[in-house]
C-alpha cells in the first residue's frame, strides 16, 4: 500500500510541529521554573562544636560542690545549649540563606562551605 504524496507531507508536517511543540515546551519550562533559585547548601560539624563545648560543660561540673546541684545545673546547661545551638543555626542559616547540613549526613563536600567555625563563634555571642 503506497500513501498519497500529500498524506506522506501532512505526517510530516504533523510530525514536526509536535516536536516543534514539546522543544519549545521544555525550553519555556526550563526558562521559568527551571532556572529558578538554586538551593544553597553549607556544612557543620556537630562534634567539633561539641568538642569546643565540652570544656564549659566539664568547668560547671567541677566547680558544683554538691552532687544534686551538678545534676541539676549540668541537665540546665545542656538544655541551655541546645536552645543556643539551634538559635546560632538559626542566625548562620539566615547569614547564608543557606540550608545547613551535618558533615556525617554529607558523602561528599566538594563546593560546599563549612560553617562550623562561624557557628562557634555565634554561641559565644549568644552566651555573652
Amino acid at each position: 500500500m503506497t500513501l498519497s504524496p500529500w498524506i506522506t507531507r501532512r505526517r510530516v508536517l504533523i510530525t514536526g510541529a509536535v516536536l516543534a511543540t514539546n522543544l519549545l515546551t521544555l525550553t519555556g519550562y526550563h526558562l521559568v521554573v527551571g532556572s529558578g533559585p538554586s538551593v544553597r547548601v553549607g556544612i557543620i560539624d556537630v562534634a567539633e562544636v561539641s568538642a569546643a563545648r565540652r570544656g564549659e560543660y566539664l568547668r560547671r561540673l567541677v566547680d558544683s560542690n554538691d552532687n544534686k546541684d551538678k545534676v541539676s545545673g549540668t541537665e540546665h546547661y545542656v538544655e541551655e545549649s541546645e536552645k543556643k545551638l539551634t538559635e546560632a543555626m538559626l542566625q548562620i542559616e539566615r547569614e547564608c540563606a543557606c540550608v545547613l547540613l551535618t558533615r556525617t549526613s554529607v558523602v561528599w563536600s566538594a563546593g560546599m562551605r563549612d560553617y562550623t567555625n562561624r557557628l562557634i563563634e555565634v554561641i559565644g555571642k549568644i552566651e555573652g
